[in-house]
């Protein structure tokens, strides 16, 4: 076997030195003293008498240990406290980093003293989901980074309520929510205490699938379809006492009645392939008006008094001129990948947009909209609401995600609350966004 082995050394750009160290037989670790950022090479050859094997050489630049063990704590709605382990011996402080949901890092966000193992981070976001990581610095020099801790601020479930059959849609009037249920009629939730809503009522008076649900004043308007090629149906009922609703009257409908929005006299379906059906139900039997081809499958529908926005899945976005309830015309149509839902504000419109995301289109010329803006989410978009600077989204891959609009053309994740339940529509009241899944409704708070 070998007598020993021999260590040399070498110091950046510097020359070698030979035999810097002379190790015994069957050594197989050695410790050296360095200095912080220098890259240092070593090479080690075996040795016995004056003849020698051939070296192998390696070569590292110490730096100092990174930080562990981060951890996050939320202190109240505008308060993060983070705290880590200080792995480092000579570090001048420590940079943090962070990241609001879907935007990029914040490289050294902020910096603190060495030695110190904890910061508090002011918050002003409404909520989101926040990362964090940390790392140890002298100069221009770094650790590597700490493990990446995340906290959602709010974006949290504060009550749920599971229902028999499969929610199709929901719609609120003060502290009341209408769930049609599919099959399983449709439901009178009240949420007045978010941490226990219950259900008050069902309704089992409609067609066997009750699609969608809208209100206007102390009625509600329902629409339901027997599952065979008959039309649907829409049914107005008298909610002045919601936990003792009456059926006033109803009408069919042209074809299968997907969604239904209410404004003012009138109720404007989405009626599948049959296109956009119109009723007046300023009396208690809603009455046909009108019906006209959208072109595509209409399956959702927004309406600002003036237009009609129908969601079409992938025969995109028709926009109707309704300012003749009697007569409404086509104004524009616009491709989408698939569009499921969508809502309008302030001369946009936010569309869910299946896989593509959140599709954000000008329409202050209804006659030719125009692209502003999308956010991809890496899921499937199913239904979208908007409130002032703020859009929230269902994604049935992913769960409800809340998306900063307060600039148009640079919308961003702000967060995410994640859901393994398929979400596929939502609306918004009040700080919280209602959920509809497989399992029911589950309310999120996503403001204070």
């Amino acid at each position: 076997g070998e007598e020993g082995y021999y260590i040399d050394k070498k110091i950046g750009t510097a020359s070698w030195t030979t035999k810097y160290r002379t190790l015994s037989a069957n050594t197989t670790s050695f410790l050296d003293d360095v200095n912080l950022f220098e890259e240092v090479y070593y090479r080690i050859k075996a040795f016995v008498s004056t003849t020698t094997t051939n070296s192998i050489e390696s070569s590292i630049v110490p730096t100092f240990l990174a930080p562990s063990n981060l951890t996050l704590q939320s202190l109240d709605q505008n308060k993060i406290k983070m705290t880590w382990r200080d792995n480092s011996e000579g570090e001048v402080g420590f940079h943090i980093d962070k990241k609001i949901g879907g935007t990029d890092w914040i490289i050294n966000y902020d910096t603190v003293d060495s030695n110190t193992t904890s910061y508090i981070d002011n918050i002003t976001e409404p909520c989101g989901t926040f990362y964090y990581r940390v790392n140890a610095y002298s100069g221009t020099f770094t650790s590597a980074n700490s493990n990446e801790a995340q906290i959602n601020i709010l974006l949290d479930l504060v009550g749920s309520v599971n229902t028999p059959g499969i929610a199709q849609d929901i719609t609120t009037s003060g502290w009341y929510a209408y769930l049609p249920d599919y099959y399983n009629g449709l439901h009178i939730i009240y949420f007045g205490n978010p941490e226990h809503p219950e259900i008050l009522h069902t309704m089992n008076d409609f067609e066997d699938r009750v699609l969608s649900a809208d209100v206007e004043d102390n009625f509600l308007y329902v629409t339901s379809h027997s599952g065979s090629t008959t039309p649907g149906v829409i049914t107005s009922v008298d909610i002045t006492n919601p936990l003792n609703p009456q059926i006033s009257g109803s009408s069919l409908t042209s074809g299968i009645p997907y969604d239904i929005e209410v404004v003012g006299d009138f109720a404007y379906i989405a009626d599948g392939d049959n296109g956009l059906t119109i009723f007046f139900i300023s009396n208690s039997t809603p009455d046909f008006i009108t019906n006209v081809s959208t072109g595509g499958h209409a399956q959702s529908i927004y309406v600002d008094g003036i237009n009609a926005y129908i969601a079409q899945g992938l025969d995109g976005i028709a926009i109707f001129d309704i300012s003749d309830p009697y007569n409404p015309t086509l104004s524009s149509t616009y491709v989408t990948t698939g569009a499921k839902d969508v809502f309008v504000q302030n001369n946009y419109a936010f569309i869910a947009n299946s896989e593509d995301g959140l599709l954000i289109l000008d329409v202050s010329n209804t006659a030719s909209p125009t692209f502003a803006a999308e956010v991809v989410t890496d899921g499937f978009v199913t239904g979208v609401h908007t409130d002032n600077s703020y859009a929230y989204i269902s994604d049935s891959e992913i769960g409800l995600i809340t998306i900063d609009i307060s600039s148009i053309i640079n919308p961003f994740i702000l967060g995410y609350y994640e859901m393994f339940t398929e979400p596929t529509s939502l609306t918004h009241f009040c700080s919280y966004s209602l959920v509809i899944d497989n399992e029911g409704m589950k309310i999120v708070q996503v403001s204070p």
